[in-house]
């Protein structure tokens, strides 16, 4: 018997496609049976049903199945994230059967988590975030909602990052620092301070660089 709760996933794009593959490929929970964006102009995507956000809703409750939103930028994520939970939907999260996980309860809602992070004792991550393949994310780190991390990043021990941050291949921060919310640190940077102010930060060490809107 098939107990998997079905559910629709956000988009039309590569993470939509990615998701559909880890999902029914590596979950015991989750069945993809469609997919759903405001105003579609496919019927079908990867060989399943596409429906208009709005048609979805008149026809599935939220009783009936749960949406995933893996939206890459940051920000429009967050948004569609906000709009579904405020119809009543559960958003599920994805946790790769092959991630280092001390608790998997510590980790919130609509969250894209790869193979291969490795997620250490007494951290949490918030809602809705995303993370690729092959991340260290350090004890008794703090990720806020809405954050970015890309692959092969180091969060080191004791790290309180703020919401919408995103961080860029191979780059690093120290241990107990405090990231503000909105912060980009680019690929290969290293991060040894605190940051203050929302932006992009690059280099080793890493230093302000101006704003960073486009990238979240």
């Amino acid at each position: 018997m098939n107990h998997k709760k079905n559910i629709f996933i956000f988009g039309l794009l590569e993470n939509a496609d990615i998701a559909d593959f880890y999902f029914s490929n590596d979950s015991e929970k989750y069945n993809v049976i469609g997919f759903t964006v405001d105003d579609p102009n496919v019927s079908h995507f990867n060989q399943k049903p596409v429906l208009g956000y709005e048609e979805l809703k008149i026809n599935y409750k939220p009783d009936d199945v749960e949406i995933f939103a893996p939206i890459s930028k940051n920000l429009l994520r967050k948004s569609v994230y906000e709009r579904i939970k405020n119809d009543g939907y559960a958003l599920p999260t994805y946790i790769s059967s092959k991630c280092q996980l001390w608790n998997s309860d510590a980790i919130g809602e609509n969250c894209f988590i790869q193979e291969m992070n490795n997620i250490q004792y007494g951290t949490t991550i918030g809602d809705n975030c995303i993370l690729w393949a092959g991340n260290h994310i350090g004890h008794h780190s703090k990720i806020g909602g809405s954050v970015q991390i890309t692959s092969h990043v180091v969060i080191s021990g004791r790290n309180n990052v703020g919401d919408l941050c995103y961080f860029g291949v191979n780059s690093s921060t120290r241990d107990g620092l405090n990231i503000c919310s909105e912060t980009v640190l680019g690929m290969s940077s290293g991060l040894i301070k605190n940051t203050r102010s929302p932006g992009l930060y690059t280099g080793f060490p890493a230093v302000y660089k101006g704003s960073a809107y486009k990238y979240i």
